[in-house]
């Protein structure tokens, strides 16, 4: 099974501290599968995974926030603190098949694939209200400037989205000296979030994701 499969199981069946636990040993499955790989888990931004894994939230990507090293002429080395969210692929049975791979080629689906790929999307857009509706409750009492307020950025209408501050967005291609000021502040209200994440007792995700 997936990870993202067993994260789903463990929601169905698992509350509290046996489903801390559950998440705590699947995410070191998922940082022996990916040792050795271009793109390792940031050690700066596991215990934020975990807490959108506490709360049904499969991550795609993440990244702790890098400052652009100088190397690459467009600075796409560098990047704000980000993750990357989305529903778990209805495909799971077929070698190498991702919903984004039937995106825009109706002619050529199934009717069981166009389902399956519409089913997907409206899931995305569940996490995507649910993930709202934290973002209210952790900014109901807090005020901090607009740069690093998080929003549930779209990447596209129905696909993945990205848990990522305003300020962020642009980080890219902002001089160094400004990167170098706002990657640790962004960090910061990042991290905030996955703590608020952790005290916060979930509510289970849609059963139709």
């Amino acid at each position: 099974m997936s990870i993202a499969a067993d994260i789903q199981g463990a929601h169905a069946s698992l509350v509290g501290e046996p489903l801390r636990s559950a998440l705590q040993g699947l995410l070191e499955r998922l940082e022996v599968e990916q040792a050795g790989r271009e793109w390792p888990i940031d050690p700066g931004i596991r215990r934020v995974l975990l807490g959108l894994w506490k709360h049904g939230f499969w991550t795609t990507f993440s990244c702790e926030g890098h400052v652009y090293d100088g190397v690459q002429e467009a600075g796409w080395s560098a990047g704000p603190p980000r993750v990357g969210i989305e529903a778990p692929n209805p495909f799971t049975g077929e070698e190498g098949l991702h919903p984004l791979d039937l995106l825009g080629t109706s002619e050529e689906r199934s009717d069981e694939e166009g389902r399956a790929v519409q089913l997907w999307k409206l899931g995305n857009l569940r996490l995507q209200a649910s993930m709202v509706d934290l973002l209210g409750e952790f900014y109901a009492d807090r005020e901090v400037d607009y740069a690093l307020l998080l929003h549930a950025g779209n990447q596209q209408a129905g696909w993945l989205f990205r848990l990522i501050s305003v300020g962020g967005e642009a980080f890219r291609v902002r001089p160094r000296q400004e990167q170098e000021r706002l990657l640790p502040l962004l960090q910061a209200e990042l991290h905030a979030f996955g703590e608020f994440l952790h005290a916060r007792e979930p509510t289970p995700p849609p059963s139709d994701i």
